[in-house]
């Protein structure tokens, strides 16, 4: 540190970001004492389901739907192919099996830690950023919608899960979210906090 002492040590400490992602069980001020773990795409959103399987997601080969599972705490990770279509931007995982991403108007639903994958879409109009998942079978998505009269966002979008991700019902529309809604965090099955512009 500036005082002199030893910079203060990071347990477990995993980062995301561009081409590849980056852990050490013990990472010290010295980027030299970082791993890398190379990624042919950009993950952008990660999920932990315990504190030895993550699951990333992002685009691989350019603009195809793509993640990277870990089952050993960030050490060695593993490319996973989804489904074709618009890059992942949000993942929530309740188990190191099931995980739920979305990406463009689409809900991709792993049961088997991303190894395979199905897709439900919603609403041509609706584009999705965030969600989360308070327990194995309610999980919430958050976005904005547009109509056909214009061509921007026009209305942050929340969608909601009762059966773990096979069906979604629309809540609400907040219209005074032009931007839309970027991401949602569900501590607990009653209650669920939202950003977005």
């Amino acid at each position: 540190g500036v005082d002199g002492t030893p910079p203060a040590l990071v347990s477990n400490l995993l980062v995301l970001g561009g081409p590849y992602a980056i852990s050490t069980a013990v990472v010290h001020a010295m980027v030299s004492d970082l791993a890398e773990t190379a990624f042919a795409g950009t993950l952008s959103a990660l999920s932990c389901a315990t504190a030895t399987f993550c699951l990333a997601v992002g685009t691989i080969q350019g603009t195809r739907s793509g993640a990277a599972v870990t089952d050993d705490s960030g050490r060695t990770w593993q490319a996973r192919v989804a489904p074709a279509g618009p890059p992942l931007v949000s993942i929530a995982c309740t188990t190191p099996s099931d995980c739920l991403a979305v990406g463009g108007n689409a809900v991709l639903r792993t049961e088997d830690g991303g190894q395979l994958w199905t897709t439900s879409h919603l609403s041509s109009t609706v584009t999705l950023k965030g969600i989360a998942c308070a327990t194995s079978t309610l999980c919430v998505a958050v976005g904005f919608a547009q109509t056909a009269l214009t061509t921007g966002p026009n209305a942050g979008v929340v969608f909601r899960s009762t059966d773990g991700g096979s069906a979604w019902t629309p809540v609400r529309t907040l219209t005074g979210f032009t931007a839309g809604l970027e991401a949602v965090s569900c501590p607990t099955s009653t209650h669920c906090i939202a950003v977005g512009a």
